[in-house]
């Protein structure tokens, strides 16, 4: 439980620091299937399209795939949607920041 809290704090301070990425992205590899929920929330919500943290949510997405079929808990989303969510939030900031640089630069 307070690894799962922790790693939700840290996506809502917002702060990119290189060391949070470093928490978030090992705790997506967490025993604990609510952590690594939280951490792929929580690397959505930083926004940044990092193509080591777009790399890292493709293989949780892909891991929690492969993973032994658990009933849902309906008071926690699924990692695998959390990591989905992440991945379309940061894509769609990665399509737009391309759009505005080409923008910028012509």
């Amino acid at each position: 439980m307070v690894r799962t809290v922790a790693a939700q704090a840290l996506g809502w301070l917002r702060c990119g620091e290189p060391v949070v990425l470093n928490v978030l992205l090992s705790a997506l590899s967490d025993e604990d299937s609510e952590v690594r929920g939280s951490a792929a929330r929580s690397l959505g919500q930083l926004g940044q399209p990092d193509p080591a943290i777009l790399s890292a949510l493709r293989v949780a997405l892909d891991e929690e795939r492969n993973q032994e079929f658990v009933p849902v808990d309906f008071r926690f989303p699924s990692v695998r949607d959390l990591a989905f969510e992440a991945l379309w939030a940061l894509a769609g900031k990665a399509s737009t920041d391309e759009r505005m640089e080409e923008r910028i630069n012509g």
